[in-house]
């Protein structure tokens, strides 16, 4: 389930994701968890963090299930 945003130049995008397929976007991606830290990986490399604003164009995807 998700709930979209839209307003002027930007989208908000509130998902419950699990463990979304590594992929890219055209724009900047800001990730932010509301509660735990969530492993996000970026092309080759894993980053544990509660926040990450990543490039538009870098593959990546989040684990942020109970299973890290």
């Amino acid at each position: 389930m998700f709930s979209i945003y839209e307003a002027g130049n930007h989208l908000l995008i509130c998902a419950d994701y699990v463990e979304p397929v590594m992929h890219s976007h055209s724009a900047a991606h800001l990730m932010i968890s509301l509660s735990d830290e969530i492993e996000v990986i970026l092309e080759n490399e894993k980053i544990r963090c509660r926040g990450i604003i990543i490039p538009s164009g870098m593959a990546h995807t989040a684990n942020i299930g109970k299973n890290k």
